[in-house]
């Protein structure tokens, strides 16, 4: 039985399918992430080209048949295609896109994820924040919305407040003191750790505000990455040049 349906979603990728379709890859706020063919729109003068488009944000009508999606048709919301005018902008909202497609399953759906996403790619491309900024504050709510988020105050192992030295130990991915930490554990600069901080504390439309240097910033940033590549045991794709 077909039935039709409208969702607000972002394009994440797309593949050939058929000799004139696509099948697109779309993060939705109402029904988390699917997949839907795009008919002729490889054609030259296919109306919906614009919306095969990684970072496409758009109002979507779906048609259903069973549990396979046809796009309809779609109205542009945002296109956040100038993110391709800066290679560190881009390859930064390459891997937000990359990590919503690995933690959202088929079935799952995120709202809080998914304006996150959008927060961010805006900050990004809006804004000018700048991208590895927004991209450890994506990175630190990824952990936050999947409950593990860090905690700033105390050693998340024995509870104590944190006196002098902070690890991030990799063996589980939480922030630890100096007598918590393994041997799989990286010490934490204390610029390091006030600036992650900082940003852990800031909304995305307030990272603007923040007078980090861009090598803390890097410094920061490199550290998420590693530690989500490792608890999650998965090599970040779009990072590699």
């Amino acid at each position: 039985m077909r039935e039709e349906l409208k969702v607000a979603g972002i394009v994440l990728g797309g593949q050939e399918y058929k000799e004139k379709d696509m099948l697109i890859t779309i993060f939705t706020v109402e029904i988390g992430k699917i997949s839907a063919s795009m008919r002729g729109v490889k054609l030259s003068k296919a109306k919906l080209k614009i919306f095969a488009q990684s970072f496409c944000m758009a109002e979507f009508v779906l048609s259903k048949t069973g549990q396979f999606y046809t796009i309809i048709s779609a109205q542009l919301i945002d296109d956040f295609l100038d993110i391709t005018k800066d290679m560190d902008a881009y390859c930064i909202g390459n891997m937000i896109l990359e990590i919503d497609n690995l933690m959202m399953k088929p079935g799952i759906v995120s709202q809080q994820l998914f304006l996150t996403t959008i927060k961010s790619l805006r900050a990004i491309v809006h804004e000018k924040i700048k991208p590895k900024m927004v991209a450890s504050k994506f990175l630190l709510e990824v952990m936050n919305t999947s409950g593990n988020g860090w905690q700033f105050t105390t050693c998340s192992s024995c509870g104590s407040k944190y006196i002098s030295d902070v690890f991030l130990d990799l063996l589980n991915g939480n922030l630890c003191c100096r007598n918590c930490a393994s041997y799989e554990s990286v010490a934490l600069s204390r610029s390091e750790f006030n600036g992650l901080k900082l940003i852990n504390n800031c909304s995305v439309d307030s990272l603007k505000t923040l007078k980090l240097k861009d090598g803390l910033v890097s410094s920061c940033f490199n550290l998420l990455v590693n530690n989500f590549q490792v608890q999650n045991e998965y090599k970040i794709k779009s990072l590699i040049l």
